[in-house]
């Protein structure tokens, strides 16, 4: 138990390192779009606004599904009354921040490139 505690804090610092490089990094880029930006910074915000609301209902105890009520509030949250879709791709977008230490690439640019 003390050791999965131990290392969800580990991942929270890593997180919170990864989303705020990347939000360093999207100021000083001058060659995407002002629309693509905005989306960027939504979806970083909402991913460090997830686990900081998970977090807190892991702790509460009472909370049995921590990780889909707080991705769900934080989609209300940004103004999606039904967010189903942008509930899940905040989990994903967490997990791909972990993994790849960038977001996903956008459908639109895989769409154009292909």
């Amino acid at each position: 138990m003390l050791a999965e505690a131990e290392d969800e804090d580990i991942e929270n610092v890593d997180i919170f390192g990864i989303v705020s490089a990347q939000l360093k990094e999207i100021k000083k880029l001058k060659d995407i779009s002002a629309p693509r930006c905005i989306k960027m910074t939504m979806h970083l915000t909402a991913v460090i606004q997830y686990v900081r609301l998970r977090e807190q209902y892991r702790r509460h105890g009472r909370c049995k599904a921590p990780s889909l009520k707080a991705s769900l509030a934080i989609a209300r949250q940004m103004g999606k009354q039904n967010g189903d879709y942008l509930a899940r791709q905040i989990q994903k977008n967490e997990a791909y921040l972990l993994c790849h230490k960038h977001l996903p690439p956008s459908k639109q640019w895989s769409i154009h490139t292909a």
